[in-house]
């Protein structure tokens, strides 16, 4: 794929997962319609996290749980800091009676919110420095 076009496909990729959280968490309420524009920008950028975990909370939302913890993940697979996605699937696998991988989750979980709010730190102290 040209650049030109891999950053046209990131950016409406990056413009279908809005219209789809307006769907989904907005004002749309269209649950349906939101599952499209996920899907669309996966199909456009397949690392593009943030579309396959409105799409695995979604499905979890209603009631798919093996297809929530598939999209939960990838996730993870592509981005594993994410703390959100770590421990949403945790509550998943624990539905599934999956108790190992849900331990595994939860720790994650624990592990990169606790990253996160030191980079925060870090950053908050670099910040006042200049």
């Amino acid at each position: 794929m040209p650049m030109i076009s891999a950053i046209n496909a990131k950016a409406k990729a990056e413009e279908l997962f809005s219209k789809g959280m307006y769907y989904f968490m907005g004002g749309g309420c269209n649950d349906s319609k939101a599952m499209d524009l996920f899907e669309q920008a996966i199909k456009l950028d397949e690392n593009h996290f943030q579309a396959h975990y409105a799409k695995g909370m979604l499905l979890f939302f209603n009631g798919n749980l093996e297809e929530a913890e598939n999209f939960l993940k990838t996730v993870v697979e592509i981005h594993w800091t994410h703390a959100p996605a770590w421990s949403n699937l945790a509550g998943i696998q624990t539905k599934l009676g999956k108790t190992r991988e849900a331990e595994k989750s939860r720790k994650m979980a624990h592990i990169t919110d606790r990253a996160h709010n030191e980079e925060i730190k870090v950053l908050n102290q670099a910040a006042k420095s200049i």
